[in-house]
């Protein structure tokens, strides 16, 4: 190891000030650590402090190792360290497999994860002695303290063979599958000796249960990611074969046990669930037992008493049979004449398990046992309801919780035998006495989760009014059963609202809102709004049959948003009060602006700073952001009616200044959304007003820090462009051309062409103003395009910015010529600039889209042809732009309605010139009644339609600016002429 740059010595220094208490030691630290991670020595300075002994503390070499098992990701290859020498990286792989066994647990996992990061990169190829060296360990158990190393030894093969388990590549998998026989050939018989201990219940019970547990992570591993096919492998089936033989070791879950005695149940489940998903075909030997065992230990759980994890993964194996595709019969095959492959034969295992007997026994008791609420769920729904709900909600049929698992594999069984099984579960319902309510809430719940499987057999508008209607109007009960009861009816309305015909709907309605007051059961409200939200989401919710129920429901939603206390809630709230207004009139919510605007202002200013809801910054900015989308739909929906109400305006103005604030803490999400409500209150505003005014340096702020949201930025810059007229370039004009000389040259490709979008209608807007404004912009535009730095793309969209130019003031146009990167340039430099812009605009005429851009280049030619023609060079360049006239006079003839503009914008365009967003953009169902353009779509009209440059002949300009070029210049202009096709002259003088 000689020669190396670091040593033991200097690292422990810098790791003994990494574990400081002063935070700003602590920082400086670890930032020189990292910069030592490419310096010759780091790895093997941390090694000697890591593998120190008593005399360095074991914080210290915890930490050292920690810094190898992070810095391997990012700098052990030999392609992103070349200061890391062979030499170093044996004395590092040496001295952690030294390691391994020491007794300081914290280090001994590290330990293990730095091995298990090395390995996956160098082993076997460079690190050929690692898995025999473990395994030798393993094997070597005669004493006490060779047993603990042994199973630090367990634990690091255990890391190993998941680090092996992320490679992808062939190669890599080939060689861990060649591994993996002699894996288990060493694995199998040390766990088959523990397990023996166990059966035998020896004094080194305790010893030989966690060995065997750890023996067994490595076995799964194997099973799950190396081994080619357990089909006939005689070690997979002696494993699975002593599982099966010892229910009372490994398939306990109906009768619970210790977290100790329940370990080795939940291990051997992964291990068959894995094996399973790995070896569909080649498990098919399996099948049978492991589904009887597992269906049985479901049919015996107790909540009381059985382990509910160990359970769940015998639910996760018997759903993920039931659901497996592999066994599926093919479709329009009736058994008989299918041929007989491994796949098939596994099917038939499948399907003749899951009888319509046994799919019936089986359903009952999930429904009996698993989904009735236990006594504790019923203590949460007193102790904490919107936790409780919180929990229903939530319930994900990936998850490991029981219940999730069992309906999923309910679902699965119901597909099965769909006639039968819903004709059980529905008798099942009726059969239940009235006494029993949490089993008639379970079978509700069967019904709710199989919703889709029951919509051919169960009418459920007739089963609403004759069994959940006069659940929903009895009063509510202080009886918990009672509540349980109530909740559970008006939660299977949102669950079968597709079947919910339109006369229904307005009993339900009706039933339900009252439910939303302020008094009663908490459960009960918000499950009240999840079952309105998923009514008014529907496709054929109608706004006018639910308007005699808007002001019950708006009141109902700011009272239960008082009593609420998670975030969670409150968002649900504002989801359904935002789906409402969306779906609604304006002249509906109209009266109630107000109303609703104060209620905001106290959710805004106080709501959010309940102590519940304070403590998490993430938490607050979700509801603000939930609160800014309500806004902005309740604008969209009234329109400018909603601007000048003075609650919303008194509301809007604070909501959307705090929420861009460029360092305000906001969030990014609270910043888009503030961003969106900036917009559609620009749009919908009849008169610039001062509020509005003093917002734009929060604009300026957020692109200061970051162009993320670059496109709605933008479309404010044209906002306030339009409303505010003339008024706001006065006040605003130096910040915008800030704003896109920030932009010009710093973004990507999508983000230039929509500023250049954006500053042609500011442009069209103020055509000398601006075009003197922006100067040092179109200046830099230049600049970029004779370095080549920008796309074609972009290019384009910059020739046609300076074309405009051109034409509406050539003087600045002559302007942003003689200027170069920010300064005056000489006139041969402002010559050859010149030249270049005309044969850009010349080369890239034929790359627009429609003819105005194609128009304006042409006119922009003329122009500058006519007040340079003694510039011999760029004379040169007038048969080209010659060609380039008679194009565009030829498609302008060729426009089949020349009353209109020759021009037809594209998507993207067109966006911006009629002032939509680009939620806009997509196809949705019509929600109110047709609206007339807005003000702000009328005023981008009139902008369009006043164009100065589209509103120019183009055929004069070109006349008048071909005998310009010819009066000053006859000889010059004859003499180039003569060069031209003569067929381009002809087609000229017939147009011109």
């Amino acid at each position: 190891m000689s020669g190396r740059e670091l040593g033991g010595e200097f690292m422990y220094d810098v790791l003994v000030h990494a574990l400081s208490g002063s935070e700003d030691e602590r920082a400086r630290a670890e930032e020189k650590i990292l910069g030592l991670e490419t310096r010759s020595g780091f790895y093997a300075s941390l090694a000697e402090v890591g593998s120190a002994g008593s005399e360095v503390g074991a914080d210290v070499k915890w930490l050292a190792v920690v810094c190898i098992k992070n810095a391997v990701p990012r700098s052990w290859r030999k392609r992103n360290n070349s200061a890391l020498t062979e030499d170093e990286r044996i004395f590092v792989r040496k001295t952690l497999l030294g390691m391994v066994g020491v007794s300081h647990q914290m280090l001994a996992t590290q330990v293990s994860v730095a091995i298990g990061r090395i390995a996956r990169l160098n082993c076997p190829e460079e690190w050929k002695d690692l898995v025999p060296t473990l395994m030798t360990v393993i094997g070597t158990t005669a004493t006490d303290e060779q047993k603990r190393i042994a199973d630090h030894a367990l634990e690091t093969l255990h890391i190993i063979l998941k680090e092996f388990s992320t490679r992808r590549l062939s190669k890599d998998r080939k060689m861990y599958e060649a591994m993996a026989p002699e894996l288990l050939g060493c694995l199998l018989p040390i766990w088959e000796m523990n397990v023996g201990d166990i059966v035998t219940g020896g004094s080194n019970w305790p010893r030989s249960l966690h060995t065997a547990k750890l023996v067994m992570k490595s076995i799964r591993q194997i099973l799950a990611h190396a081994l080619p096919s357990v089909e006939g492998n005689e070690f997979a089936r002696r494993y699975f074969t002593r599982i099966l033989e010892l229910p009372d070791i490994f398939l306990r879950g109906a009768q619970g046990g210790s977290d100790e005695e329940m370990a080795l149940s939940k291990l051997a489940a992964k291990s068959v669930i894995e094996a399973q998903n790995r070896h569909p075909t080649g498990f098919r030997e399996y099948l049978q037992p492991f589904l009887e065992v597992y269906t049985s230990l479901l049919m015996k759980y107790d909540p009381g008493r059985s382990s509910e994890k160990a359970e769940a993964l015998g639910c996760v194996f018997v759903k993920n049979v039931a659901q497996c595709p592999t066994y599926r019969r093919p479709i329009g095959s009736n058994g008989d004449d299918t041929e007989v492959t491994p796949a098939t034969a596994a099917g038939s295992i499948v399907e003749s398990f899951f009888s319509t007997q046994t799919c019936v026994n089986l359903i009952q008791e999930l429904i009996a046992r698993i989904f009735v609420l236990t006594e504790s769920e019923l203590q949460s729904w007193e102790d904490d309801p919107e936790g409780f709900i919180r929990d229903e909600e939530a319930a994900d049929w990936n998850s490991d919780k029981l219940r999730p698992i069992a309906e999923a594999l309910y679902v699965s069984l119901l597909s099965r035998h769909r006639d039968l099984l819903v004709g059980t579960v529905l008798g099942l319902t009726e059969s239940v006495p009235d006494s029993e309510l949490l089993l008639r809430d379970a079978c509700y719940r069967a019904i709710g989760r199989g919703c889709y499987e029951f919509t051919t057999t169960l009418n459920f508008a007739v089963w609403f009014q004759g069994q959940l209607e006069p659940q929903l109007k009895a009063p509510i009960s202080e009886d918990m059963r009672g509540k349980v009861a109530k909740a559970r009816a008006t939660w299977l309305i949102g669950q079968f609202v597709s079947q919910i015909p339109r006369d229904v709907r307005v009993i339900v309605y009706g039933d339900l809102v009252p439910l939303l007051g302020d008094r009663g059961d908490l459960v009960i409200r918000l499950t009240t709004v999840g079952a309105l939200n998923a009514l008014v989401e529907d496709l054929d919710f109608d706004g006018n049959d639910y308007a005699p129920f808007f002001l019950d429901s708006i009141s109902g939603i700011f009272q239960l948003s008082s009593a609420t206390e998670e975030t969670e809630s409150l968002s649900l709230l504002l989801q359904y009060a935002t789906s409402l207004i969306e779906k609604t009139e304006p002249e509906i919510i109209q009266p109630h602006l107000g109303r609703m605007a104060k209620e905001l202002m106290i959710l805004w200013d106080s709501g959010v700073t309940k102590q519940s809801r304070s403590d998490d910054l993430g938490s607050k900015n979700l509801i603000r952001s939930s609160i800014v989308s309500l806004l902005k739909k309740v604008i969209e929906v009234v329109g400018p009616n909603a601007v000048k109400d003075p609650d919303i305006a008194k509301l809007s103005y604070p909501v959307i200044y705090f929420g861009t604030l460029a360092e305000g803490g906001g969030g990014v999400y609270l910043t888009e959304d503030a961003m969106d409500l900036w917009l559609v209150l620009l749009h919908e505003l009849e008169e610039y007003v001062e509020d509005m005014s003093r917002l734009f340096p929060n604009l300026v702020g957020i692109l200061r820090r970051d162009f993320d949201n670059l496109k709605v930025a933008l479309d404010i810059i044209v906002a306030y462009s339009v409303v505010g007229g003339a008024a706001f370039m006065r006040t605003h004009g130096q910040s915008v051309l800030d704003i896109f000389l920030a932009i010009t040259g710093n973004v990507r490709d999508r983000g230039a062409v929509a500023a250049s979008e954006a500053i042609e209608v500011l442009l069209q807007l103020f055509p000398q103003e601006v075009s003197k404004l922006l100067v040092p912009v179109f200046s830099t535009m230049v600049d970029l395009m004779m370095a080549n730095k920008e796309s074609t793309l972009v290019s384009k969209n910059h020739d046609n910015l300076i074309a405009r130019v051109v034409v509406q003031d050539y003087d600045a146009f002559e302007m942003l010529i003689k200027t170069q990167r920010g300064h005056e340039a000489n006139p041969a430099v402002a010559r050859e600039r010149m030249l270049f812009v005309v044969r850009d605009l010349i080369d890239k005429t034929d790359m627009h889209w429609g003819t105005l851009r194609k128009k304006l280049a042409g006119m922009a030619l003329c122009a500058i042809m006519a007040r340079n023609n003694e510039n011999e060079e760029l004379l040169l360049e007038l048969p080209m732009m010659l060609n380039v006239l008679v194009q565009v006079l030829a498609e302008l003839d060729e426009e089949k309605e020349p009353d209109q503009h020759p021009e037809t914008a594209p998507a993207g365009h067109l966006v911006t010139f009629i002032g939509l967003t680009d939620h806009d953009e997509q196809p949705v169902k019509e929600m109110h009644s047709p609206r007339k353009p807005t003000l702000y779509q009328q005023r981008l009209q009139s902008i369009h339609d006043n164009d100065f440059a589209a509103n120019l002949n183009f055929a004069e300009v070109c006349r008048t600016g071909l005998n310009e070029i010819r009066n000053r210049n006859p000889a010059g202009f004859d003499a180039v002429v003569a060069t031209a096709s003569p067929s381009i002259l002809k087609q000229l003088q017939e147009r011109i």
